[in-house]
């Protein structure tokens, strides 16, 4: 198991890929609110959580390519 950008691979329980996306998207938002930029005032945006997918199909593209 290693960490690709801040996602662990290969999952290892039930959910864990939404769980590390949910995260992702709340740490963008959080640096949003913290620099100042239009961010909801709890959780996170949709727009975070679609760049948290990206990020996690390019974490998955790059394990698998590398070999895991």
């Amino acid at each position: 198991m290693k960490t690709t950008f801040c996602f662990t691979l290969p999952i290892t329980y039930s959910n864990q890929d939404f769980d590390e996306k949910q995260h992702r998207a709340q740490k963008l938002t959080d640096d949003d609110r913290a620099a100042g930029r239009p961010a909801p005032q709890y959780g996170y945006s949709k727009e975070n959580f679609q760049r948290a997918e990206d990020e996690y199909k390019e974490a998955l593209r790059l394990y698998f390519k590398l070999g895991g």
